[in-house]
């Protein structure tokens, strides 16, 4: 019987999890907040996906975490924006955006939609993002996705006849002036940041263009521009 030769080399060692992330969740969110912070085009929202993806690693089961990947990815256009916006909707299909009652999933949702309609202009991408942002809108009563609700309204009444268009024309006119009352109460509560009631004053101009009153939109713009 002949023997083998034994072998001088130590085995591979077996294979093992790779290891954990190097930096706290904590760590990570500060650095989230830091990428986010120094975008100054499109692409370098890439550096906040990376991030992202590592909290994601750590916490797969964080809507929130999935919500702001979403967000880096669509709005990263790359490798181009389609392409983009496509692997976005990917990402936020685990929390059902079609049935969630949560605005912000149903808004970010509509958002993604509404874009790929002016990307891609499909039928089913409008309906999406009318259906996200009437949700939204009545799920929160807030002024961003009225505005949106409206407008996207109007879009498809461009494109149809009839009753169906008629119908879309009254009830995005009845949300722009829904939307003029809230962005009244929020401005009076006088708690808004300075970024927020240029967004809040940019939301009245536009509501009050679609409803035919441009002198008074003129104004609030002219307005908007001069403050400091």
């Amino acid at each position: 019987m002949r023997w083998l030769p034994v072998s001088n080399q130590t085995p591979p060692p077996a294979a093992t999890q790779p290891p954990d992330d190097s930096k706290s969740f904590a760590d990570l969110m500060v650095g989230l907040k830091q990428a986010k912070s120094e975008v100054r085009e499109p692409a370098d929202w890439l550096v906040a996906v990376a991030v992202i993806n590592r909290l994601l690693k750590l916490q797969p089961e964080d809507p929130y975490i999935r919500k702001e990947l979403a967000l880096a990815t669509y709005k990263s256009k790359q490798p181009d924006a389609l392409a983009a916006l496509q692997k976005a909707k990917r990402v936020l299909e685990p929390l059902q955006p079609e049935t969630s009652s949560d605005s912000e999933t149903v808004g970010l949702w509509g958002a993604i939609h509404k874009r790929l309609w002016q990307t891609a202009s499909q039928p089913e991408d409008l309906a999406r993002a009318i259906r996200a942002y009437a949700r939204g809108y009545f799920i929160r009563n807030d002024y961003y996705n009225g505005i949106n609700f409206a407008f996207l309204l109007n879009e498809r009444a461009a494109r149809s006849t009839g009753d169906d268009a008629i119908a879309d024309r009254v009830v995005a006119r009845r949300i722009r002036r829904e939307v003029l009352d809230l962005c009244d109460a929020a401005l009076a509560a006088g708690t808004l940041g300075a970024s927020e009631v240029l967004w809040v004053g940019a939301t009245q101009a536009e509501a009050l263009l679609g409803l035919g009153r441009q002198d008074e939109a003129q104004a609030l713009r002219q307005r908007i521009l001069a403050s400091p």
